[in-house]
């Protein structure tokens, strides 16, 4: 026979119970401690992955402290150091329930800080800015030698010889390089690294346009699991769409047809150069320069080596023809009245409006994403090489 439970029995089990949920709780907590020497009046704040403020302290003779922050999952927030009359810095963390150890480097508190804690997350972010930093601080080194050995030289210019020219050229390739720096990191990090799991997430936020097959290399490099998150498969498919838009590469069809539903064969129109414009009538930038276009026409255009077609990604075909009116459009235009949903938006990689490309008479690309500023210097460069 089983004996009954008793009263205090019951109350025992009722309060392991709580105890036993109160537990579970406290393990979805992160703690902060931290050291920021040097910063006199000073806050961290702790933000979540939609930076809304978790947390907020003030420094206090260069140490802070967070005290136990309840965190529903775990994600990547931001930390931010303010300090009075300068400008917040924001650091990424990987924020996951346990203890965290922050110290700033004293010398230099822009760097990214060392963060200990039980993260496998984190700490392959931290391996990441600790690259990044070695990397771009080497960058820096090499410029301001080859910069100092410049300024050493011209000097005197009596002894201005091939070396001197030898230190300007290396100078203008480590500068050239120095753009393409967020590339070089993350193909040094991959390869150090091969099986980490914060790569996709780092590279969303990138400069494709910089190197799009730099870019598309490292991304070849990816974990299959990278590859097929939400970022990665962003990733894949603007890099898949950018790597087709290189210059020489011939340029997507344009889908859509003239307002008399003809369509637009590049070929046919017998030019040079080829000035691709995509643009919408609600785009006052894209209005706004056809202004320019139509009072003051780009000197190619006057000599008949350039050709524009603007492809229109409206949806109300009166919108379209009306802003054609009245911007006094004379030169060629489409539109498959698709808006955004259009084919030639993701075939041309179209992220901002007005976007302009130019093509040689072959429909070949030359350039991508012209300024609109630029486009008669860069039409003027390729007519006197071509």
């Amino acid at each position: 026979m089983v004996a009954p439970i008793t009263f205090f029995a019951m109350k025992y089990l009722y309060l392991l119970f709580i105890a036993v949920a109160f537990a579970g709780c406290t393990r979805n907590e992160i703690e902060i401690t931290g050291t920021a020497y040097g910063v006199a009046d000073g806050t961290i704040l702790l933000k979540d992955a939609s930076g809304q403020t978790l947390a907020g302290v003030n420094i206090s003779n260069g140490r802070f402290h967070i005290g136990k922050t309840y965190l529903p999952y775990s994600y990547y927030g931001t930390l931010t150091l303010s300090q009075a009359g300068k400008s917040a810095q924001d650091f990424e963390l990987y924020l996951e329930p346990g203890q965290y150890e922050i110290v700033f480097d004293k010398n230099n508190l822009n760097n990214y800080p060392q963060v200990t804690s039980g993260s496998a997350i984190q700490n392959q972010l931290s391996a990441y800015h600790a690259l990044d930093e070695e990397i771009k601080d080497a960058s820096e080194q090499k410029l301001r030698l080859l910069d100092g050995k410049y300024k050493r030289a011209i000097k005197s210019p009596q002894k201005w010889d091939d070396s001197t020219t030898s230190i300007a050229n290396q100078a203008q390739i480590e500068r050239t390089k120095a753009l393409g720096i967020g590339q070089q990191v993350m193909m040094a990090y991959v390869n150090k690294y091969p099986k980490n799991e914060i790569a996709a997430h780092m590279m969303q936020g990138m400069d494709f346009e910089a190197d799009p097959a730099g870019y598309y290399a490292v991304y070849q490099k990816l974990t299959s699991s990278q590859k097929n998150s939400d970022e990665g498969k962003a990733i894949g498919s603007k890099l898949k769409a950018i790597i087709r838009l290189v210059p020489g590469a011939p340029a997507p069809p344009i889908v859509g047809t003239t307002p008399d539903g003809k369509t637009v064969d590049l070929a046919a129109l017998h030019k040079k150069v080829i000035l691709v414009e995509f643009w919408k009538a609600a785009n006052v930038a894209s209005r706004r320069n056809h202004q320019v276009m139509v009072s003051n026409p780009f000197p190619a255009m006057m000599s008949n080596k350039l050709a524009i077609v603007s492809v229109s990604l409206d949806r109300k075909r009166d919108w379209w023809l009306g802003s054609m009116r009245d911007d006094k459009l004379t030169w060629t235009q489409v539109s498959d009245l698709k808006g955004i949903d259009s084919p030639n938006r993701n075939n041309w990689a179209i992220d901002d409006l007005p976007t302009y490309y130019l093509l040689d008479g072959k429909g070949r690309i030359i350039e991508r994403n012209v300024s609109f500023n630029h486009i008669s210097t860069s039409v003027g460069n390729y007519l006197d090489s071509h």
